[in-house]
This record gives structure tokens, C-alpha cells and sequence, in this order.
């Protein structure tokens, strides 16, 4: 008989079950509540029942959730901006987001704001839709001007703090002027 030594399992920290269960309350709260646009599409819809909501409620809802969070005077106008579009549409933002979702795997804040902007263009969420995919293609314009725009950008750059920065910078001018002269 041979007396080999099992190594016991290490032991699993006490905590991890109070973990899994904040975890779990996570998805729970997320799940019944959805995310924050949702939140706030949930909490108009309870006061203003569908209605729109006056111009004097936008401003004071924006200016104190400025107050609430602290929002600096710069990033607070854009930020009240953005309450101000999603409230315009909260009666009509949870479908569309619905609809979106249907289509995109992820919708993260950006697309919120997109959405919102688009449905406060658009009269029907179908074009609102529409117009939001629409919008994705941007023209980059030829080869050419691509190379020009990059150059351009790259000209600009600080060179004064290196040769291979300004040697790369004069490589890729000569190369554009060869283009443009070729083109």
C-alpha cells in the first residue's frame, strides 16, 4: 500500500457566498429595471403618465440633477442637454429600444442618445430606426484624400521631441506627393 499524501482543495473563502449573493441581486434588480435609460424612461412615465412634458419641468429636471451630481459648469450643459432629449421621448424610447435591441447586440449609452435624438426628428419609430442606421455609414472619401487627411494630421504632429517622428512625417509627405503627382 502506498501512503501518498492527497492535497487537500484549498478552502473557498467564507465571503464568496455573500458575493455570489450580490451578484445575483445584480441581475435581479437589472433584469426587473433594466438599464439606466429604462430607469429614467420608468420614472417620467410614473409622474407624467404619458404626456408631454413641459418646457419649465425639462429645465428644472435637468438643472437639479446637475445639482444631485455634481456635473462641472462645462460638462454640464451637454449632460442637461441629454436629459432634456431623453425626457422629450421617454413615452416613446422603451419601444424603440426594444426594436433597436432586436437588431444590435449591445446599446450602450452613445446609441441611447442617438436613438433619442433620432426619435426626436422622426415622428414614427420606424424612420427613427431607419435614420439611426442610416447614419452609421459615413462617407471617408476617396484613397487619395484619406492619404491626405492622414498626412495632414500627421504634419501636425510635435516633432520637436524626436528625429523619427519628423523622419516618418517626411516619408509619408514625400509618398502623398507622390500620389497627388501620379493621380
Amino acid at each position: 500500500m502506498s501512503t501518498k499524501s492527497v492535497k487537500k482543495a484549498p478552502a473557498v473563502n467564507k465571503g464568496a457566498g455573500k458575493v455570489a449573493a450580490a451578484i445575483a441581486k445584480v441581475y435581479e434588480v437589472v433584469g426587473q429595471g433594466g438599464n439606466i435609460v429604462t430607469q429614467l424612461c420608468k420614472s417620467a412615465n410614473a409622474v407624467y403618465k404619458g404626456e408631454t412634458i413641459p418646457k419649465r419641468d425639462l429645465k428644472t429636471i435637468a438643472d437639479t440633477v446637475a445639482r444631485l451630481r455634481n456635473w462641472s459648469p462645462v460638462s454640464a450643459g451637454p449632460r442637461k442637454s441629454e436629459v432634456r432629449k431623453m425626457l422629450r421621448v421617454y413615452d416613446r424610447l422603451p419601444e424603440a429600444i426594444v426594436a433597436y435591441g432586436r437588431k444590435h447586440d449591445t446599446f450602450p449609452w452613445h446609441a441611447a442618445m442617438k436613438l433619442a435624438r433620432c426619435l426626436n426628428r422622426e415622428p414614427s419609430l420606424k424612420q427613427a430606426l431607419a435614420l439611426m442606421d442610416s447614419s452609421k455609414v459615413a462617407d471617408k472619401g476617396s484613397p487619395l484624400t484619406q492619404v491626405s487627411k492622414a498626412a495632414s494630421r500627421l504634419i501636425n504632429i510635435d516633432t520637436s521631441s524626436g528625429s523619427k517622428a519628423r523622419k516618418f512625417q517626411d516619408a509619408v509627405e514625400s509618398l502623398a506627393d507622390t500620389m497627388l503627382e501620379s493621380y
